[in-house]
């Protein structure tokens, strides 16, 4: 299964601070865009947003993928130069924000996209205890959310690992379809296949810290014909 949103303002899944303290994550999801719209995917926010990290769809010339991450003084924002089409879609960020001079990997479909640094970070990393969401952020920001089913969200946790082994990463999560491609290294992965089709959403649990999803703004569910559950208890 899976969970659809419309887009409108405060339509999300609230987990609350959970996947705090990881110096090098890799952040994946398998959505299908209705539509061209700006919007949040997921992140991790305090409101107003002056701590943690967000990945969202941003229109720069065409609609395009954005990661920012806080810093004490300066935050850092990157965009990919690759134009999103709307449908079916994996996306994938791999960034170690240990320094400030590391610049996030982006891909689309496993195609590394180039990445323009909009703001180069300074300061040091902000994570701060912000709730980790899925959909709209918590913030005022009205409309702020993407028109579209989620299928998956995974955040891994790639400390240690080389290039090599995380391009190895992305690919097998493109090309097995595996609603969670590592149990091993994840330190977010909600259980959004648990939703019935059609059905409004309740709780729905982190697969790793536990923690209870609360949802607002009435998402719904969406049957799945996308990825595999396998390896998961």
């Amino acid at each position: 299964m899976s969970i659809t949103t419309t887009g409108a303002s405060s339509q999300r899944i609230n987990f609350g601070n959970i996947a705090g303290g990881y110096v090098h994550k890799l952040y994946l999801v398998w959505i299908n865009r209705a539509d061209n719209l700006r919007g949040t995917l997921f992140g991790k926010y305090n409101d107003p947003y002056t701590q943690g990290w967000a990945a969202s769809i941003e229109n720069s010339a065409g609609y395009k993928l954005f990661f920012s991450n806080k810093f004490s003084s300066t935050d850092g924002l990157w965009l990919s130069n690759t134009t999103l089409s709307t449908g079916l879609q994996h996306l994938a960020i791999d960034y170690n924000n240990s320094s400030t001079s590391n610049v996030p990997r982006m891909f689309i479909n496993n195609v590394a996209s180039t990445v323009t640094t909009s703001s180069s970070p300074t300061g040091t990393n902000d994570e701060g205890t912000g709730s980790v969401t899925v959909g709209d952020d918590i913030t005022a920001d009205a409309n702020y959310g993407i028109n579209g089913i989620y299928y998956s969200v995974t955040v891994l946790n790639v400390l240690g690992l080389s290039t090599e082994q995380i391009n190895g990463i992305i690919a097998d999560a493109y090309n097995s379809r595996l609603a969670v491609p590592s149990i091993e290294m994840a330190i977010f992965a909600p259980q959004l296949w648990t939703v019935k089709d059609g059905d409004a959403v309740g709780t729905i649990r982190d697969l790793i810290s536990g923690a209870a999803g609360t949802p607002t703004g009435s998402p719904i569910g969406r049957g799945d014909n996308v990825l595999r559950i396998e390896g998961i208890n």
